[in-house]
């Protein structure tokens, strides 16, 4: 039964969304503990906390945005991304690197390079931002990895840069080959 009640203590406070200020959700709370207790014969008097955390987005709930990459040998490559907005940029996080091929055993090693480049009217194109190195790991299908965040826009005002970005992959010491530029290197642009 005080089973019972704490459970109905909690949904009463759960249902009172987000708009109330830490005193009214205190004044609340103990007038609810009140009443509640009041409802269950031989209730033992207890001190309830709540702790409100900020909402994490669930991946249902993102935006998000895939690119596929072919290469020569009949491997695909996928990039799944979010594409997040942090007032004057906007970067894509998180990010997953999958990597499939029908003749894949789970015994190879595959590793992505990420590559991210940027430039302006003030600036030099294609400077290379940064990169990242990714070993992806055998899912029983794929090979597949979360990379680190990688930034797809920047705007200040009187001026912002332009982003692209390249993925080369290696599995067991062989790059995949793009058939439409015969390097390794794959280009692309992560869009929002």
């Amino acid at each position: 039964m005080q089973k019972t009640a704490l459970l109905a203590v909690i949904l009463s406070i759960a249902s009172l969304g987000w708009a109330a200020t830490s005193s009214e959700l205190r004044d609340i709370n103990i007038q609810t503990i009140k009443q509640t207790a009041a409802q269950v014969p031989n209730a033992v008097p207890t001190r309830l906390s709540v702790k409100i955390s900020p909402v994490v987005p669930k991946k249902a709930d993102m935006n998000w945005k895939n690119i596929r990459l072919n290469a020569a040998d009949g491997s695909s490559i996928m990039i799944a991304y979010n594409p997040l907005s942090l007032g004057s940029e906007i970067i894509a996080a998180p990010l997953w690197i999958t990597v499939a091929n029908p003749k894949f055993t789970g015994t190879e090693k595959v590793r992505a390079v990420i590559m991210n480049y940027y430039d302006s009217s003030v600036m030099a194109a294609n400077t290379l931002q940064g990169t990242q190195n990714i070993d992806l790991k055998y899912n029983g299908q794929t090979f597949q990895a979360e990379g680190q965040r990688v930034q797809i826009m920047e705007s200040h005002i009187g001026y912002g840069y332009n982003f692209r970005q390249e993925i080369a992959v290696v599995v067991d010491g062989n790059w995949l080959i793009d058939p439409v530029n015969g390097t390794h290197n794959f280009k692309f642009k992560m869009g929002w």
